[in-house]
């Protein structure tokens, strides 16, 4: 069929990455969740503590997690505070106390709550 008209863009990428397994961090994998939430339908509000076993597969000082729309009050690793985190976007960057080597494994815990409007 031909014709003329408006020209329409090519969606290059149409997977949204931050569900997709192979994508994301590299620098280390996930070998189990741990999750702990608590759903209120009424008020839409969702309160929750995610526990990530991790591995590190490069040497590194941070993590990089995806977590979208919601505020995070709490973050351990090894059950300790780490030297800080910052939530920006969809990111969660957690910085190590201390360099993590490759192939060390840890126990991140989050803690985060928040409301989505449908």
């Amino acid at each position: 069929m031909s014709g003329t008209g408006p020209a329409r863009a090519v969606q290059r990428d149409p997977v949204d990455h931050r569900y997709v397994p192979g994508h994301g961090d590299r620098r280390y994998g996930v070998s189990a969740y741990e999750l702990s939430l608590t759903y209120v339908p009424e008020s839409n509000r969702l309160e929750g503590t995610a526990v990530l076993h991790v591995r590190a597969e490069l040497d590194t000082t941070s993590l990089v997690l995806d977590l979208h729309r919601l505020r995070v009050s709490k973050v351990l690793v090894d059950g300790r505070r780490p030297a800080k985190f910052a939530h920006k976007g969809d990111h969660l960057t957690i910085t190590t106390r201390e360099p993590v080597t490759a192939g060390t494994e840890l126990v991140v815990a989050v803690t985060y709550s928040g409301s989505r409007v449908v």
